[in-house]
């Protein structure tokens, strides 16, 4: 069954419900209604929707392989400050204590978090709260198994069913029979770098100098840099031309007139059915197209006594924020390297089980920010970062991700990313740094971060055109 022919009798039987209990309890009632259809490419969702208005969340991970495309925001929880996880938590189970769910899904929650609630606000990311995450009206999950629709909504005691019912048939049909429209061919932009190269060099001296002082262990510097194109950026486009280069994990949150598009190859942490997976990600060095001297420069990482310092600092760090609250931690003695286009990665499998009665935003707290992406120790590191890095990070470097009923869930780290605002690109990318940095070659690696999704960016500004599979 495709998503626009499905029976809709269910869907008005499990709003029937709701307002049962809404009528019981005198206030609105979640509904979450799931049914199995045909497979659909959440991608191409996302190349239709791109061209209406309001919010929408695409999201493709990788092991689970899992994507979404949610559109329509039927109910936002946001909270503030650095309370924003715990806040979150408490939000979404008392949503969750009077829900009416009828179908094998339960209702799922998607967004993302600020890196830093107490670090600096630009402009673009003021239609980026300090914690927003969302029950979307529609909600499709393609899964390597079977494709589900998941449909939610705050049913009032006193609504019309047979209208909100129609209502939804239309927003599904809407979407799905609109004209897809075809990539800018817009290659041309204009670079603008808010830091030269000598500058932040400074700052990585600077950093280096307060860890040979013992200060901290690392920290994490980060740099963004502007791009004006000609032409508004197709975000569909770019999120196909990522997925076609490269094993990572794809996430686009458009929210107001901005979309922040990114392929990240850090996940924070996983949690299905109770069993937990991570990995510390952190030591970094570029490919090359040959073969002998990409395992060369694979080996010599391996091998680097100064990315093995900074990637053991994050395996520590794991450790510690992880043994209070799960049992039977494993965690792999020996790195591995983890390959992208661009560059290649030292990384550590991380599993577990979660304690009872620990919930998945208790976790990913605990986590965040890791040592890959603020520093260690932490609360010294992000001081520094707020004093000395001058750069809204917003939701870079941030946890982005799903949560469900059940507590099962998956949050990514926000980074190989941009934040897309019509014809304004901002990208960002940071790097480690430990007593042997050397500046410039700091300035290098995210150079080469940065190069990769800016490649991006300009193959995917050739018009591309596919439809909806039937």
């Amino acid at each position: 069954m495709s998503i626009v022919d499905m029976d809709f009798t269910g869907l008005y039987l499990c709003f029937e419900d709701a307002q049962k209990k809404a009528l019981e309890i005198d206030r609105p009632v979640l509904a979450a209604f799931s049914c199995s259809v045909a497979t659909v490419d959440t991608l191409s969702l996302l190349e239709k929707a791109q061209h209406s208005k309001g919010p929408y969340a695409f999201w493709e991970s990788r092991h689970p392989s899992v994507s979404m495309f949610g559109w329509g925001g039927e109910i936002e929880i946001s909270t503030m400050g650095e309370a924003r996880f715990t806040a979150m938590q408490s939000a979404w189970r008392l949503l969750l204590q009077t829900a009416v769910c009828h179908g094998p899904l339960s209702p799922r929650l998607v967004g993302g978090f600020r890196f830093d609630v107490n670090g600096g606000k630009d402009r673009h990311w003021q239609d980026f709260p300090d914690a927003s995450m969302s029950l979307y009206k529609v909600l499709v999950v393609h899964t390597p198994d079977r494709d589900w629709l998941l449909c939610h909504c705050s049913v009032e005691p006193d609504a019309d069913l047979s209208a909100l019912v129609a209502s939804y048939k239309q927003h599904i049909e809407c979407l799905c029979q609109s004209e897809k429209k075809a990539a800018h061919d817009s290659s041309d932009c204009v670079l603008i770098e808010t830091m030269n190269a000598g500058q932040w060099q400074s700052k990585v001296r600077l950093a280096v100098g307060e860890i040979q002082r013992q200060v901290f262990k690392k920290v994490v510097l980060a740099r963004s840099v502007q791009q004006v194109h000609d032409q508004p950026i197709n975000t569909a486009a770019l999120i196909r031309t990522l997925r076609g280069g490269s094993q990572a994990h794809l996430f686009a949150f458009r929210r107001g007139s901005s979309c922040f598009v990114g392929a990240t190859p850090e996940r924070l942490v996983c949690v299905l059915n109770g069993s937990l997976h991570t990995h510390a990600l952190a030591g970094t060095t570029r490919r090359d197209e040959d073969p002998a001297t990409d395992r060369h420069l694979g080996e010599a990482l391996l091998n680097s006594g100064k990315e093995r310092h900074e990637h053991a600092l994050v395996v520590e760090a794991i450790r510690n924020a992880l043994t209070p609250l799960v049992s039977e931690l494993v965690i792999t003695q020996e790195p591995t390297l983890h390959y992208l286009p661009k560059v290649q990665h030292l990384s550590t499998p991380i599993c577990a089980r979660v304690k009872e009665g620990v919930s998945l935003l208790s976790i990913v707290e605990a986590m965040h920010p890791t040592p890959a992406v603020a520093g260690h120790t932490r609360e010294a590191a992000l001081d520094y970062i707020r004093e000395h890095e001058q750069l809204d990070r917003g939701w870079y470097a941030a946890p982005l991700g799903w949560i469900d009923a059940q507590d099962s869930g998956d949050f990514v780290v926000g980074l190989r990313s941009t934040l897309v605002s019509g014809v304004n690109c901002y990208l960002f990318a940071g790097c480690g740094i430990v007593s042997d940095s050397d500046p410039d070659q700091e300035y290098q690696e995210t150079c080469l971060k940065l190069s990769g999704l800016q490649e991006a960016i300009i193959n995917s500004c050739r018009p591309v055109m596919s439809g909806l599979p039937a």
